[in-house]
């Protein structure tokens, strides 16, 4: 999936590297790729300006569900936290989501084991790696209008490696 990040250049986004075959990082990287594609063909450059599914630790609104520690950021990756601008992004009414696979988790680029994003709430999970949220699916829904009510995912088919695939229509017609 070639990613144009609304910058000047393009970046392909991989899961080659170690420890980019789950589940909830597919899931995630996916997300980025249907947020573009609504009602258009098969075309898959996101952009700021463009893309409907972002980081929710990035959402404007962020500052009053997280603090951002950028002392423990390793140098070079606090762009990964810089907040959208309200006109980047537009929430399809959908809450901030904790539990998002959208969400990074609470040591994302620490250079020292700390903790990068604070939440504001206790008790909560940042960064589900595991399954969409209910408002993941439900913002999915919002995107491409589709007028389905229930949040629950259908099952996923499993091959003998263990290897999960969710096909776009699944996600759609969850």
């Amino acid at each position: 999936v070639e990613q144009n990040t609304g910058y000047v250049f393009n970046r392909t986004v991989t899961l080659q590297y170690p420890g980019c075959i789950d589940a909830g990082r597919i899931m995630h990287e996916l997300l980025h790729a249907l947020g573009k594609c609504g009602s258009c063909s098969t075309t898959f450059s996101i952009t700021l300006d463009n893309s409907r599914f972002l980081h929710q630790q990035s959402r404007s609104d962020r500052d009053t569900f997280v603090n951002i520690n950028y002392n423990n950021i390793v140098p070079g990756y606090e762009g990964n936290f810089q907040k959208y601008r309200g006109d980047q992004e537009d929430a399809l009414n959908i809450q901030y989501d904790y539990g998002s696979v959208m969400h990074y988790p609470r040591d994302a680029f620490s250079k020292n084991g700390q903790t990068t994003i604070e939440p504001l709430q206790s008790n909560v999970t940042l960064g589900e790696r595991i399954t969409l949220s209910a408002n993941d699916i439900q913002e999915v829904r919002n995107f491409y209008n589709c007028t389905g009510t229930d949040h629950t995912l259908p099952a996923t088919t499993t091959t003998s490696t263990s290897t999960t695939t969710t096909t776009k229509s699944e996600l759609i017609n969850a």
